[in-house]
């Protein structure tokens, strides 16, 4: 395909602007409830003379600890996607380099899977392990997931840590030191397959007195992780004959592609559904016994996102584009609607 189908302004936008709005009632109700519980059951108070408290210093805010500066060094910078090998883990795929091997674990080690580089200077290896969990309990325990992590680690200390989405799907970053001194760097991430309901956590580490440094290299790993899709088997080719040309796509009534109206038609019902449910979302007094439908709701929009990208613009007629005009205005509309409803 030369030329993919042109992106609506608002495509990717509004999509997390809700988003926002979802885990900022979230987490309003969240604070309604707290109060709620704190002036319950508490009679009221009435005025009482008191002596005249003496002064008492200010407590001054306790400044956020930041993460010490890690040692300059060279980057390792090995990965290229013309070589990469792919990895599958939980129904998640990740691309590593090529100069990473396939470690041979026994059933006394704690990995279900693990790569390794090893050479005269440097040492690195990253590891996998595969959990079965649901949604909800990754979100509401993935502060307490990595605590454990950092407590497992001798002189662990978490540096940094970020929510985000990769692939579609819900993600903690985070790096650490750790061993003997600190004398270690580890780089991980918890990540949710809401398909598979399977959690799969990534550690990468290597030493900080080593030469060169993977933080790079397992920054990419990470972000090419993506869900894995059931594999076609390959088809055989006919003999080389002559072949008639293929005949146009049949149009409907009003010049439509059937096959193009089809998907247009799926494209819009799913934002009508999405619509409708953030709507239900924000209404609600139990916004969590939700999160694990608002989950779905992100994994169905990547797929149905693929999905429209991968149109080639070129193969449309008049009518097709009409047609996809029109659909995206009507999605344009609710969407706004929904926004202003809900903000």
């Amino acid at each position: 395909m030369n030329r993919k189908m042109k992106k609506p302004f608002y495509k990717k936008w509004w999509f997390w602007v809700l988003a926002v709005l979802v885990i900022a009632s979230l987490g309003q109700s969240c604070g309604r409830g707290e109060k709620k519980d704190e002036s319950a059951g508490k009679p009221a108070v009435t005025a009482t003379p008191t002596a005249t408290p003496t002064a008492t210093p200010k407590a001054t805010a306790t400044p956020k600890p930041t993460a010490e500066p890690l040692p300059e060094r060279e980057e390792m910078n090995g990965f290229d996607e013309a070589t990469n090998q792919t990895v599958e883990i939980g129904g998640v795929v990740f691309q590593l380099p090529s100069y990473l091997t396939k470690a041979e674990l026994t059933d006394a080690d704690s990995w279900d899977l693990q790569y390794v580089y090893n050479d005269d200077q440097n040492g690195y290896a990253i590891s996998f392990d595969v959990y079965d969990t649901t949604g909800e309990k990754f979100i509401a325990g993935r502060d307490g997931m990595l605590d454990s992590i950092i407590e497992n680690i001798v002189n662990g200390k978490l540096r940094n840590k970020s929510d985000q989405s990769i692939g579609g799907m819900m993600a903690r970053v985070f790096d650490m030191t750790g061993g003997d001194n600190n004398g270690a760097y580890g780089k991980g991430i918890l990540i949710y397959n809401y398909d598979t309901g399977k959690l799969i956590y990534a550690l990468a580490v290597e030493s900080l007195s080593a030469p060169k440094t993977f933080a790079g290299d397992t920054d990419r790993i990470f972000s090419t992780a993506k869900k894995a899709s059931p594999e076609t088997p390959a088809e055989t080719a006919p003999a080389a004959e002559s072949t008639p040309a293929a005949e146009p796509a049949p149009e409907t009534s009003d010049g439509v592609t059937p096959e193009f109206k089809q998907m247009m038609d799926e494209y819009e019902a799913f934002f009508n559904e999405y619509v409708e449910f953030m709507k239900k979302y924000y209404a609600s007094d139990d916004a969590m016994s939700m999160m694990s439908d608002y989950l779905s709701m992100l994994s169905r929009y990547t797929e149905v996102m693929d999905k429209l990208d991968s149109i080639d613009e070129s193969t449309l007629s008049e009518a097709d584009d009409a047609y996809y005009t029109a659909v995206m205005l009507r999605i344009s509309a609710k969407i706004l609607e929904a926004t202003e409803a809900i903000s």
